[in-house]
């Protein structure tokens, strides 16, 4: 069978793993495990190994990304860092165990996230998700996502209304899925430009029921919006930062995720617009801003 994933991976010293874990995320790995004293495939000694599970193809680009940053964090020539590395391929029989060991149920606020393989009793209220992890970002796992669920959550408590809204890096389609829960009226559009998010999201919105509601894509048909909701990196973010500044109409929300602390202040100020909220998680930041609704409101 044709290998599609893999298994790259970085030995760290113990009490390291989280961060490397989270830059393994930030730098676009689909999954990550850490294997400790703990785990059934340990490292020796005290070390301990990180796992990101890449794309097959792009394991050049995730490393490349990390360099810079992994050579001061290990406080290595950024030269070696790429010879740090192990690259193992992975069949999809191997990802699909890998994630019916690690999925659970998740339950973020009114939201419940469930893989195909497990049954849940929804509580009152609650709404249940059915996303079998797969080549696409956003299942609840992650705590740039489990911050957009909330947010979105204290939006529409704090009586905030939309009807045309930008998913952008939408990745499984779980936060349209959110929005088309809590504003039953809004158009969705769900955009992501990897073509392997874009079939994942297509199933799970049809596997939901969504699919009247969501309009799930590659590009983007711009066209004004009244919430925007980006969980993507901090160059994606500042890259399209003008483009979502020209369609949020005035009133409008942006949500902005997939931030790590030290990058929050730049976002802010590139982005100048009025914070209205933020969260944290771990490392990670949200930001939500509003386009004034007069000119001169900022």
């Amino acid at each position: 069978m044709q290998n599609e994933w893999v298994e790259v991976s970085l030995a760290v010293d113990a009490g390291m793993e989280d961060e490397a874990a989270a830059l393994f995320v930030w730098a676009g790995a689909t999954g990550v495990e850490v294997r400790d004293a703990s785990t059934l495939s340990a490292e020796s000694g005290s070390r301990v190994r990180v796992v990101a599970y890449v794309e097959r193809g792009a394991e050049t680009a995730f490393v490349n990304r990390l360099e810079p940053v992994l050579s001061t964090v290990l406080d290595v020539p950024e030269e070696s860092v790429p010879e740090l590395f192990r690259f193992i391929p992975v069949t999809r029989q191997e990802w699909n165990e890998f994630w019916k060991k690690t999925f659970d149920v998740q339950r973020i606020g009114r939201f419940v996230v469930r893989p195909s393989w497990k049954e849940v009793a929804p509580a009152p209220g609650e709404t249940v998700f059915v996303i079998d992890p797969g080549m696409a970002f956003g299942t609840g796992l992650h705590a740039t996502t489990r911050m957009v669920l909330r947010a979105l959550e204290r939006l529409h408590a704090s009586g905030f209304s939309c009807t045309n809204v930008l998913d952008m890096g939408t990745g499984t389609g779980i936060l349209s899925m959110a929005c088309a829960v809590l504003y039953p009226d809004a158009v969705l559009d769900a955009v992501d430009n990897d073509p392997d998010a874009v079939e994942t999201a297509l199933e799970v919105v049809q596997n939901n029921g969504l699919s009247a509601r969501i309009r799930v894509s590659q590009s983007w048909q711009e066209r004004p919006v009244d919430l925007i909701l980006a969980n993507i990196q901090r160059d994606v973010l500042l890259e399209l930062n003008p483009l979502f500044a020209r369609h949020l109409v005035p009133g409008g929300r942006m949500v902005f995720s997939g931030i790590l602390e030290d990058q929050a202040a730049e976002i802010i100020e590139k982005t100048a617009l009025p914070l209205v909220d933020q969260d944290a998680e771990d490392e990670w930041r949200l930001l939500v801003f509003e386009k004034p609704a007069r000119e001169g409101d900022a």
